[in-house]
């Protein structure tokens, strides 16, 4: 039921008490969880009337009246709650993996702002700071999560006049091209690949409006490619703790600042990632893209012969792209 501002009861001092108190563990409702059809699968949270929360946490009858018109979902902000209606706290799961990340990133926080700001200033001085150390130590002798690459995957160019494009031209560069990137030096070869056409697309154009040529590629089983993309409800206490907090301060996935500079401060903890799991015998990363929700690909052997251009490059353009939800620079 939805109340108007205007006729939603006065509260008094005492009673405002109360509602601070409900409607700050009021996380979820049935429009936050899935869907079969019309049937609620109840995802988030134990599911239990509003009823049944105001009771356990001892709301006076006497207020509960006045109290309901004035609560809303935590999670989708629904304001049409009343005392059937179906709600739940926070998983208990959620509230340790919050707590987790706030020690972590507490514990680390002032040693990884030292760090940037060295490296920031001396590049190649990394493993001068303990914090350097700690990547290349964990990296090196950690036991860390890890995937297989499977599958079709994209890859594409600005499309050049006058200028055809074989699929070898849209695979990774001759050593000695290639410009700075999030994971390889300048003028290394590392092959950059995407999930879905509109994110390769989305990396190599940015905002920009035109034509590329785009690659289907086929990897066949690409084993050992150590897996950055940890999302909320994967960060387990398990987890290792360096990994976590590179995560949890975007070092791996940071946003270019300046795009046209040839300076990009943002890539140097990123590469060194990539050496020191290169070194490590990794195969690859797979991480979050900054365009999208999805995931990106740098492969360490570009000549495995597990990758398979399928064809030859064909024209694709931001017409062709699905309405996908996007964050709005270039790896590939």
């Amino acid at each position: 039921m939805d109340f108007d501002e205007d006729f939603k009861p006065i509260l008094n001092k005492t009673a405002e008490k109360y509602r601070a108190k409900i409607q700050s563990v009021i996380k979820y409702c049935d429009l936050c969880q899935s869907f079969d059809g019309s049937e609620v699968l109840w995802l988030w949270g134990q599911k239990l009337e509003l009823e049944e929360l105001l009771f356990k946490y001892k709301i006076p009858e006497k207020y509960i009246d006045d109290i309901v018109p004035h609560l809303f979902c935590g999670g989708c902000h629904n304001p049409s709650l009343d005392r059937c209606s179906y709600v739940s706290e926070e998983d208990i799961y959620d509230v340790d993996i919050r707590k987790n990340l706030k020690e972590i990133d507490k514990k680390f926080k002032k040693e990884i702002d030292d760090f940037t700001t060295l490296i920031t200033e001396y590049p190649s001085l990394a493993l001068s700071h303990r914090f350097g150390r700690r990547i290349y130590k964990t990296i090196t002798t950690s036991k860390l999560p890890t995937c297989n690459i499977n599958g079709t995957w994209y890859r594409c160019r600005k499309k050049v006049e006058d200028k055809n494009f074989t699929s070898n031209d849209i695979l990774a560069p001759q050593t000695g091209i290639s410009s700075l990137g999030r994971f390889n030096h300048s003028g290394q070869s590392l092959l950059y690949i995407a999930e879905y056409e509109e994110v390769a697309y989305k990396e190599v154009m940015d905002d920009a409006v035109g034509q590329v040529l785009m690659q289907e590629i086929r990897i066949d089983k690409h084993e050992n490619v150590l897996d950055l993309t940890s999302e909320w409800n994967n960060f387990h206490r398990d987890n290792n703790p360096i990994i976590v907090a590179l995560l949890v301060n975007k070092l791996v996935d940071q946003k270019v600042v300046f795009k046209e500079s040839k300076w990009k401060p943002e890539y140097f903890i990123p590469t060194l990632i990539s050496d020191c799991a290169r070194k490590s015998g990794y195969q690859g990363i797979k991480y979050k893209s900054t365009k999208s929700y999805e995931c990106n690909v740098v492969l360490f052997d570009k000549s495995s012969k597990n990758i398979i251009p399928q064809g030859e490059p064909f024209l694709y353009s931001n017409k062709d792209i699905k309405e996908n939800s996007f964050s709005s620079e270039v790896d590939f």
